[in-house]
């Protein structure tokens, strides 16, 4: 038996403009058919906006049928030890505090646009009142 019934893979992009081709998102959803598997979507949405749209319609779609789906996203989850503590958050978990910290502080329009430098900036004077850890 297979152990799912399609797979979904994601290449994101951190763009501020809506590109196509090179350098911009993708996402590839395999499904089974017959114990083979298929290409039933090879898409490149020039937005975040309308790749996450179209990915939770696939999404939805894959469990409206009743079937099995790994998905993967090529953006790391991570963030040093001890930053939510550098960043004087004081919610628990650590993590959760901040994602909600990150969350409030950018805006990703569904253009692309977005203000990911200037967040960036703004825990660099938080954590060391100068222009790192992060680039740019």
């Amino acid at each position: 038996m297979a152990e799912f019934d399609a797979y979904l893979m994601v290449d994101w992009s951190a763009s501020s403009r809506p590109p196509k081709g090179p350098d911009s998102i993708w996402y590839c959803l395999l499904t089974r058919t017959d114990n083979r598997l298929s290409i039933a979507a090879l898409e490149n949405p020039t937005t975040r906006f309308r790749a996450g749209a179209e990915v939770k319609e696939i999404l939805r779609d894959l469990v409206r049928r009743g079937q099995s789906v790994l998905v993967g996203f090529d953006f790391p989850y991570g963030d040093p030890s001890g930053f939510a503590a550098a960043l004087r958050l004081k919610d628990t978990p650590a993590w959760l505090a901040v994602w909600r910290e990150i969350t409030s502080m950018v805006t990703d329009l569904d253009d692309n646009r977005n203000n990911r430098f200037a967040a960036a900036a703004g825990f660099n004077l938080r954590i060391s009142e100068r222009g790192y850890p992060f680039w740019g």
